[in-house]
């Protein structure tokens, strides 16, 4: 086999190679800590409790914004939103990679992926509980 011939086989090789590495990267799923859970998300009223508890103490900035946004929607890009802390995800572990923002007295649990709310919990419903 010529040198010529061997070299347009190993760029064959190559080339198969690389486009089969680039398939199989987009059909691998994500890292687990970027992977954000498949089932919706639920918590009993105990842990709703103890997150609202948790995070409405915390500082968001800029100021609570006043839009209403189900679960299930996607939040604007310009709403900010903030990492459920360390903290409360080790208390509650299906929070782990997930943000959230308030809004209207209402803690919007959120996708950080895609900004779709996964959850709500009802401010008004936890202040005095």
């Amino acid at each position: 086999m010529s040198s010529h011939s061997r070299l347009v086989q190993a760029a064959v090789i190559l080339a198969a190679s690389i486009i089969g590495a680039a398939a199989q990267d987009r059909a691998a799923p994500m890292s687990s800590e970027a992977q954000q859970p498949a089932a919706p998300l639920h918590l009993s009223s105990e842990q709703e409790k103890a997150v609202w508890q948790r995070l409405n103490n915390y500082p968001i900035d800029p100021p609570r914004s006043q839009l209403a946004v189900p679960v299930g929607e996607v939040l604007p890009k310009d709403v900010p939103l903030a990492a459920i802390p360390d903290e409360v995800a080790a208390e509650v572990s299906s929070l782990k990679g997930y943000d959230y923002t308030i809004m209207h007295d209402r803690l919007l649990i959120v996708n950080r992926l895609d900004k779709t709310v996964a959850y709500v919990i009802d401010g008004t419903l936890r202040r005095n509980n």
